[in-house]
């Protein structure tokens, strides 16, 4: 089951926030791209875990990691904090529409949110370079995990 279409479904059926509104926003499937400078999110599927509950019957947990990328293009403080206010209204409804959808994800029984965000300041460029912090790109992931049961039949020759 791809769990992060799943996901990436729901937030963008059950989007409302303005600022930044859902076609601001490049929804990404492989990795960030440092020269788009939308707002970013990724969403990655991880490897599943599977436990036996009986009769061909599995038990499946899935984590998915939801990653959020800013790159700020002007460094004038108005500008900055105007972005500061769309970076957390990105995070938000993120958030929200996790939770309230938490048992409402087609195919999922369960989604298991954990305590919030884990923001990582910024990225440095190029191969190598450590310390040099321009641009400056916000980003914060998060890792969710799904939980859902899946039937297997054995069919006989």
């Amino acid at each position: 089951m791809d769990v992060a279409d799943l996901i990436y479904q729901c937030l963008l059926s059950k989007w409302t926030e303005t600022n930044p509104d859902s076609a601001n926003v490049a929804w990404r499937e492989m990795e960030f791209d440092p020269k788009n400078p939308n707002i970013q999110i990724l969403i990655e599927n991880y490897p599943e875990r599977s436990v036996w509950v009986s009769q061909g019957t599995y038990r499946i947990e899935h984590r998915v990691k939801i990653t959020i990328y800013l790159k700020l293009i002007r460094y004038e403080p108005t500008t900055v904090a105007t972005m500061r206010t769309t970076w957390f209204n990105l995070k938000q409804e993120i958030s929200n529409i996790l939770a309230k959808n938490k048992y409402a994800i087609e195919g999922i029984i369960n989604l298991d949110l954990p305590g919030g965000w884990d923001d990582i300041n910024s990225i440095a460029v190029g191969r190598g370079i450590k310390s040099t912090k321009e641009p400056i790109i916000w980003q914060a992931e998060q890792v969710v995990k799904t939980v859902y049961y899946n039937n297997q039949i054995l069919e006989e020759d």
